[in-house]
């Protein structure tokens, strides 16, 4: 982990985030973008058992696949396990296995509170 990370609520309340976060390396990238896109088709060539509705969820599975697997280039870090204090509860919240660009948010299962979780730095660009 690079960077020290904060979860940080509306309010400007934070806490320190507690997690392994790596910066993706394009063999994360292109090992992401098989693993869904080999889901997705796996999951369309089950569907050519299904009569009728094949017509529909072949196509749609197939063009989903490489949709989805598309969307692994936009990733630049993968936060492997983490917890947090919620900023408004002070409950622990549990992460694990999230990919995002620059910050992603996350939900206290306890409050409902959302929580952005940003970098040390750019903590005091965020409102």
């Amino acid at each position: 982990m690079d960077k020290k990370w904060i979860s940080k609520n509306r309010d400007g309340q934070s806490s320190p985030l507690l997690a392994e976060i790596k910066t993706c390396t394009s063999k994360d990238t292109m090992r992401k973008f098989f693993k869904t896109l080999l889901t997705y088709w796996g999951i369309a060539l089950a569907c050519v058992l299904i009569p009728l509705l094949h017509f529909v969820l072949v196509p749609g599975f197939f063009l989903a696949g490489i949709y989805m697997a598309s969307k692994a280039f936009e990733f630049r870090y993968q936060l492997v396990e983490g917890s947090f204090d919620c900023p408004t509860c002070q409950k622990k919240v549990h992460l694990k296995d999230r990919w995002f660009e620059s910050d992603t948010t996350a939900h206290c299962d306890s409050c409902g509170s959302k929580a952005y979780l940003v970098p040390m730095e750019e903590q005091t660009s965020r409102s």
